[in-house]
């Protein structure tokens, strides 16, 4: 089509808008002309549209055409208004009449713009972004007229387009619903505006739409989220920040309202939420008040509790998400400021960093409480089971799922902010900013812990890489905060592949590894702390074992070679596995990570050294007592809490005591494996001890009689001299014999029951209480003399199978011998 058709056509689209204007002027205009005039626009303005795309953009003639959609619609919702009010209820049957034409004009008008789409979408080329708008609205891509070619620039204007569209769909849903008094919803027109974002995500409208939505639910928690996200984007709403600021007047003036009111209303949030708004508006206005520190606490206790709720995860996204928006607004106030920076701007943007920082430290510390439970499940569970679960990768816990998310766009936002944080814990401006400084740097500390309690519970180079956008990702495409990261650190990005392009939608048909996802976060954790490891000035540091710590607490070692945390896709993502292979398995590393890879490699030597079930130096039967202690260690000693300093150093040893490997419990080759590497300098490891010689036996032996006690026990006639009690015995006999024998002439012939069965003597000696008793006594002391072990009973499973090694079947019972319960089981007195 020429230019001189497709501008004669505008001017008959302009004459036709012009005369519906008119009729829509007069006091009762009649539907049929109304419906016939918007019907030739219509077809004008898509002739116009259809014939030179460009040239109707400049022209607005979309824009002009919903405004006349727009019209029409005020105008009858100012009619059904007045039959819908109180001296009109007479006129019900005029009102259904009035109602049932404003419907149909909703559904006509909601039909020529999925139609719309439809056209713009088979018309122009295969968009890949079009064409999965158009599936997800079931519209057929197919097109009578050959497709036609689209340029990077008419491509981006019929985005804009197709975006704009998508809009009015949604606003056309929301107006359907409004007119609804029975089963209202508002979920056609959410989805609406979500493919909207998801299409043109830099754009603001589509959240400020969704703000609308929630406010006419009254949750100010949704439109707080909504509008800051509109606000949030490359191109924000023009209306957002007036909105925001209305909308944080609401929150005050309510709260306000009901303080001051006997009778408060039944509130339809939860705690944390209400105090959580309430708190961002006092925020927002940046004036200091007397409750802050006490409401901030509230908050963050609330938080604490929530966590453990499984509904709970979307409300912790948008609640982080409102920190970051919030935080950012605050900059973009201070930078913008005219006449300079006022105190009140100044003080809002500290209070909104802190806060931002405090709910980060939340977070750490949660996913570290529940490393710190899983390590301990892990040590019990590789003790006293003849069955393992496998890796340490089927231990995340609920919680530690849930923070997963939120803390890796934590780690990225504080990536993008770190050269403020380390100017502000220096003390710069110590004077306004308060406690401000504190928080950092217990930011900086927490998060150096929850790093090397992730590569300690987790085999680094087997982490996957997952070349699709996370969902969290997916909803944060236009979200500035996550999304400007400072130059040369592009590659640390959550939303690009190292090629730089995006990382492939969900919704693009990819195959999630819905097993992977949460490891793949782990990793992206992890380079985010090696990236700020790397990137001076900057407190995080790694140390030469491995360890992230505040400060400069320890040197880091020079690099060596090895296998590194790949920063390209692994061939295989489908099961991490952590063997002697696992450095063959790995993908190569891109040279874009330059010395952090080099760095990566020793840390990763470290964490994959080979594990198997031959046997080994490292035993239970050290000569040394402090190993012994170490093992042994009584419920509530240092070593019954892995993390007792936010630290996981849990035991690594395996027992090798007499008793279980000849019965059904004998585990099979594979089946028990460490959850990490054994390392000689971990204090929960054993001692090394050989047995090749009669004399290492005898001395193991008088180990094992010295963590039974009995050297003590005079009264009952044993003897304290432990190395003369063993004399006697063949240099030639077996250990287990002479462990055996030693253990009769401890104790004595005595029967198996539930009531007398001796813990000290039985194979659960060597066995880590569980979960409960870790550091902990369950409201009342440990009795029986601290001793280590559980035993819950003997059954006569335990005696047929379990313990057919013991030397206590068939046995008498003695008369003198003192029944002991299990430990924790029994009371004085």
């Amino acid at each position: 089509m020429d230019k001189s058709s497709i501008q004669q056509n505008w001017l008959v689209a302009q004459k036709i808008e012009k005369e519906l204007q008119s009729q829509l002027n007069k006091d009762s205009p009649t539907f049929e002309d109304i419906q016939h005039l918007l019907t030739q626009l219509r077809i004008a303005c898509e002739a116009v549209i259809f014939g030179d795309f460009e040239y109707a953009t400049k022209q607005c003639v979309q824009h002009r055409l919903w405004d006349s959609h727009s019209l029409i619609n005020s105008r009858y919702r100012k009619l059904v208004a007045h039959y819908r009010s109180a001296d009109q209820r007479r006129r019900a049957v005029e009102c259904r009449k009035l109602e049932k034409h404003y419907v149909d004009f909703l559904k006509e008008s909601q039909f020529f713009y999925k139609g719309y789409i439809q056209r713009v979408a088979s018309h122009f080329g295969p968009l890949p972004a079009l064409q999965r708008i158009a599936n997800r609205l079931s519209l057929s891509p197919l097109s009578v007229d050959k497709p036609i070619k689209a340029g990077r620039t008419l491509e981006h204007l019929l985005k804009l387009s197709c975006h704009f569209t998508l809009l009015r769909l949604g606003d056309l849903s929301r107006y359907r619903n409004d007119l609804r008094t029975k089963e209202r919803s508002w979920d056609p027109a959410l989805g609406y505006y979500c493919l909207a974002e998801a299409l043109y995500p830099d754009s603001g409208n589509a959240h400020n739409q969704m703000a609308v939505i929630a406010l006419a639910d009254g949750s100010h928690f949704d439109a707080l989220y909504y509008l800051l996200r509109a606000v949030a984007v490359k191109e924000p709403h023009t209306l957002a920040r007036g909105n925001l600021a209305i909308e944080y007047k609401k929150i005050s003036t309510s709260w306000e309202k009901e303080r001051q009111s006997r009778r408060r209303p039944a509130p339809v949030e939860s705690a944390l939420v209400i105090w959580f708004v309430r708190l961002h508006a006092r925020f927002y206005k940046g004036v200091e008040f007397s409750t802050q520190g006490e409401l901030e606490n509230e908050v963050l206790g609330q938080l604490v509790l929530a966590l453990k709720d499984h509904s709970f995860e979307e409300t912790l996204n948008k609640l982080v998400l409102i920190n970051m928006a919030a935080n950012y607004l605050a900059t973009q106030r201070l930078t913008e400021a005219e006449g300079g920076v006022t105190d009140d701007l100044k003080k809002s943007f500290y209070f909104l960093l802190g806060f931002n920082l405090q709910v980060f430290c939340v977070l750490l510390q949660a996913l570290i409480s529940e490393l710190a439970d899983a390590a301990e499940a892990e040590n019990l569970e590789s003790l006293t089971a003849t069955y393992s679960s496998g890796d340490s990768f089927e231990k995340l816990s609920p919680v530690a799922i849930r923070v997963l998310p939120t803390i890796r766009q934590y780690f990225a936002w504080v990536i993008s902010q770190r050269l403020l944080l380390v100017g502000l814990g220096d003390g710069v401006d110590r004077e306004s900013t308060g406690p401000l400084t504190g928080h950092i740097q217990r930011m900086w500390k927490t998060a150096a812990d929850a790093l090397s309690a992730l590569v300690w519970f987790f085999p680094v180079a087997s982490l996957p890489y997952l070349s699709y956008l996370l969902p969290e990702d997916e909803q944060t495409l236009g979200f500035k905060p996550l999304r400007d990261l400072p130059d040369g650190l592009e590659e640390f990005s959550l939303y690009n592949k190292d090629d730089g392009f995006l990382k492939a939608r969900i919704s693009d048909g990819i195959i999630r590894q819905f097993h992977n996802e949460n490891y793949a976060r782990i990793r992206d954790i992890l380079r985010a702390g090696m990236a700020l490891h790397f990137e001076k000035p900057c407190p995080i540091m790694m140390t030469d074992d491995s360890r992230f710590v505040y400060g400069t607490e320890s040197a880091v070692v020079p690099p060596s070679n090895g296998s590194a945390i790949p920063s390209q896709p692994m061939k295989s993502t489908c099961a991490v596995q952590n063997d002697t292979n696992t450095s063959n398995e790995v993908a190569v590393v891109s040279d874009s990570l330059g010395i952090m890879d080099n760095e990566m490699n020793r840390m990763v030597d470290d964490l994959l050294e080979p594990a198997s079930l031959a046997p080994s130096e490292d035993t239970s039967y050290g000569m040394s007592g402090s190993t012994a202690n170490a093992v042994f260690a009584p419920i509530g000693s240092e070593r019954t809490r892995p993390l007792a300093s936010n630290h996981i150093t849990p035991t690594k040893g395996f027992p090798s005591l007499p008793g279980i490997w000849g019965s059904p419990f004998t585990p099979k080759p594979n089946e028990l494996r460490p959850i990490s590497p054994e390392k000689s300098s971990s204090s929960g490891g054993f001692s090394s001890m050989n047995y090749s010689t009669s004399k290492d036996q005898l001395a193991a032996v008088v180990a094992l009689d010295n963590m039974t006690g009995m050297q003590q026990r005079g009264t009952n006639g044993v003897a304290n001299n432990t190395r003369n009690q063993f004399s006697s015995f063949d240099a030639f006999t077996p250990v287990n014999q002479m462990l055996q024998e030693s253990l009769t002439k401890q104790f004595g012939p005595m029967s198996i029951s539930s009531s007398g069965f001796s813990t000290n003597s039985s194979i659960y000696a060597n066995n880590s209480p569980p979960k409960a008793y870790y550091g902990r006594t369950l409201g009342r002391a440990s009795y029986n003399g601290h001793d280590s072990s559980i035993y819950t009973g003997a059954s006569e499973f335990d005696r047929g199978a379990m313990l057919q090694s013991s030397i206590w079947n068939s046995q008498t019972d003695n008369d003198n011998y003192n029944h002991t319960p299990p430990a924790g089981q029994g009371y004085r007195g």
